[in-house]
């Protein structure tokens, strides 16, 4: 019975020499090496490539290898053969058994032999030691051989592989999977207090504006990319009355040929410099009396951008009009509306601390269920409908509005703006105009106005920032936090007058002006405390004039 050595011994093809012939061989081999019978058994176990490497001497310099007998060529092709099975050998020149051994032409041709098995024993032991693997079926191409210079990183990735099934997609790992889709969440609250004190008539007039305090907005964000060119935006809202809402959903596709940015969502329509403002950059508590004209956050689809130096922007957007908090809207006609914006800095010098900004907007809307309702409280929204030309119905109002046009039967508006503002180091500015043209379903056209103008001055020394990729006044940063013994924050202290007209022909809505003082503190870039004394003035062709004093404290937190 054999053993495993012997198993491997008659493995090797040996093309049919006898065992005397084989047996002389190996004498002749053990004389040219140079070695004695004092080889090891672990060199006698060797493979016949590896004997072969260690019996052909280097001839490198010599003037002439020394000629091989033509009975060792058999075991030269053995040699050979046992080498192809981990790389392809250059094939040897067929043996000449028909040519005398000490011809000429033997010598050359056993010389090349020699140099090619010498290139050959050196490329193998450079090899890696042999590995078992399967062998490949002969309709499957061999892989080809490891090099030493190859690299993990220059062998096909997972994805490359994959790339092309889908079964095995979700195998692959993109370096854009690594950092999308991200997400940054974020929010902010208001909590405020208010003060009412009103004559006689004006309570006669709205009814009673009690005193309370209450969460005017508590919002909760998060937003991020999806991929580098789509961003998104999901806030939530849950200081509105009676229930939760959208305050801003969106997704954005950037760097649109021609458009900039496309967006698609539940946002602010591009219209006006005090509606496009955020909400946690007012200098105000409320925005000024006009907003309440505005078809402020719909759902829609539009686009926006600005010039490369950013001293342009522009805007333009269509949407469904109206849609409730929670961006719907439903209706048998119409239900559609346009806005666009374009805003230009004629004057931006020493980084944005001394500039001019001017611009201009229109809107056109046909209402759905073909109403308007312009109503709106003296600039405090606390316990009051969202404010703007659609309120929801199904809210009760626990704070009076001053002017109500009531539901009026629309076919069309038209809502115009020209807008102002101003930074001057310390100081800043703004102003408003808006227009609106109601064409009636049962009656004449009316039309109703209203504008504001409002100053404000950073006693401690700060300059109010301006996005200019928004184009509008920013917030106020200050220096110094508020930290006792180290800081005071920024102290800024601003007025306003507002006015709102929404009388004409047989809609009574009434005259409402507004002058506001306010005091800000901001004890630091994410929190800030707000002071408003409100003082309202209505003029309703019923009753007359009459007067209302508001005082309002606010706190707000961002982050």
């Amino acid at each position: 019975m054999m053993d495993a050595d012997d198993q491997t011994f008659r493995s090797v093809p040996w093309h049919g020499i006898s065992w005397p012939t084989l047996a002389t061989g190996l004498i002749a081999l053990g004389l040219l090496q140079g070695s004695t019978s004092a080889q090891t058994v672990a060199e006698s176990r060797m493979e016949p490539a590896t004997q072969l490497a260690r019996i052909i001497p280097d001839t490198a310099g010599t003037p002439a290898p020394q000629p091989v007998p033509r009975f060792l060529m058999p075991s030269v092709r053995t040699a050979q053969s046992a080498a192809s099975s981990s790389e392809s050998l250059p094939p040897l020149p067929p043996a000449a058994d028909d040519v005398p051994p000490d011809s000429a032409e033997s010598a050359a041709r056993l010389a090349e032999r020699v140099r090619q098995l010498e290139a050959t024993v050196r490329s193998l032991q450079l090899q890696p030691p042999a590995q078992n693997v399967p062998v490949p079926s002969a309709a499957e191409p061999a892989p080809a051989p490891w090099s030493p210079g190859e690299s993990v990183s220059s062998l096909p990735s997972v994805c490359e592989s994959c790339a092309s099934d889908a079964r095995t997609d979700f195998l692959c790992t993109r370096e854009d999977d690594k950092k999308y889709p991200s997400v940054k969440v974020g929010g902010f609250f208001q909590v405020d207090a208010a003060w009412f004190s009103q004559d006689e008539v004006n309570r006669r007039t709205v009814g009673d504006m009690e005193n309370g305090v209450g969460f005017r907005r508590a919002r909760l964000h998060a937003a991020g990319h999806v991929a580098e060119n789509v961003s998104y935006l999901v806030d939530i809202d849950f200081g509105l009355p009676a229930h939760p809402g959208f305050a801003d959903v969106i997704g954005t596709l950037h760097e649109v040929p021609l458009l900039g940015n496309v967006r698609v969502g539940f946002w602010r329509q591009p219209f006006g410099i005090d509606a496009l403002t955020s909400a946690t950059n007012l200098t105000f508590v409320e925005r000024s009396l006009p907003f309440i004209m505005v078809p402020f956050r719909q759902t829609g689809i539009g686009f926006y951008d600005h010039a490369e130096d950013e001293s342009m922007t522009w805007a333009a957007s269509v949407f469904h009009t109206p849609t409730d908090a929670w961006g719907g809207g439903i209706g048998e006609a119409g239900g559609y509306g346009f806005a666009g914006r374009v805003t230009w800095l004629p004057m931006d010098r020493a980084s944005g601390k001394r500039l001019v900004h001017l611009g201009a907007a229109w809107s056109y809307f046909d209402p759905a269920n073909d109403t308007v309702r312009y109503a709106t409280p003296p600039e405090v929204f606390l316990f009051a409908d969202r404010p703007g030309p659609f309120p929801d119905e199904d809210l009760s109002r626990s704070l009076p509005p001053q002017v109500d046009t009531g539901l009026i039967a629309t076919r069309q508006v038209n809502l115009a703006s020209l807008e102002a503002a101003g930074v001057m180091g310390a100081a800043h500015w703004q102003a408003e105009y808006m227009l609106a043209g109601v064409n009636r379903a049962g009656g004449d056209s009316v039309t109703f106005h209203g504008g504001s103008v409002q100053a404000g001055l950073v006693l401690t020394g700060e300059t109010r920032k301006y996005d200019r990729q928004a184009g509008v006044l920013a917030r106020v940063v200050p220096e110094n936090n508020f930290k006792p013994g180290h800081g005071a924050g920024a102290w800024e202290l601003a007025g306003r007058y507002s006015f709102l007209d929404l009388t004409e022909g047989d809609i009574q809505g009434g005259r409402l002006q507004d002058v506001t003082v306010g005091l800000n503190w901001y004890l630091n870039g994410f929190t800030k405390v707000q002071f408003n004394w409100i003082r309202g003035s209505l003029d309703n062709p019923t009753t007359g004039d009459s007067n209302v004093n508001v005082y309002v404290a606010r706190t707000q937190v961002d982050f």
